[in-house]
């Protein structure tokens, strides 16, 4: 079966606007306390590809970003996921995080908001990520 990898959280890579432009700073997230990290598909539990409690979903912090590595299940989901990226369809990736620190700066417009520390409970394949550094690509 297919893997999955990309960059799901880049570091110092601003967003689109989201009502504020928002940078995350590198080493922010904190993969020990997000605990069980779940891989689906834009953003429902029910389209469930890995989890990193059963190793089918591997994070790396580099300097550049949070990077990932999704063993692909042998399911019908998983097998349109791996044709919609191989040909373009999906490119990006979003997260679900929940922010422990960060700043504003609202003397700017929009405002900024940089992340300085957060923990993540989900990365998801999605057509149109608010961060577009991130990136999906099949490895076999």
């Amino acid at each position: 079966m297919a893997r999955l990898q990309g960059i799901a959280i880049p570091y110092f890579s601003k967003s689109e606007n989201i009502g504020w432009i928002e940078t995350i700073e590198s080493g922010a997230i904190d993969l020990q306390q997000s605990g069980d990290v779940l891989a689906v598909y834009y953003h429902k539990e029910e389209n469930l590809l890995a989890r990193t409690s059963s190793g089918t979903l591997k994070l790396t912090e580099k300097p550049e970003g949070l990077y990932f590595e999704i063993e692909l299940p042998d399911t019908t989901l998983a097998n349109d996921l791996t044709e919609l990226i191989q040909r373009g369809d999906l490119k990006g990736v979003s997260f679900n995080m929940t922010v422990l620190a960060d700043r504003f700066d609202f003397t700017t417009e929009p405002p900024n908001r940089v992340i300085q520390h957060a923990v993540i409970s989900e990365i998801s394949i999605v057509p149109k990520p608010a961060y577009s550094a991130t990136y999906v690509e099949v490895v076999q």
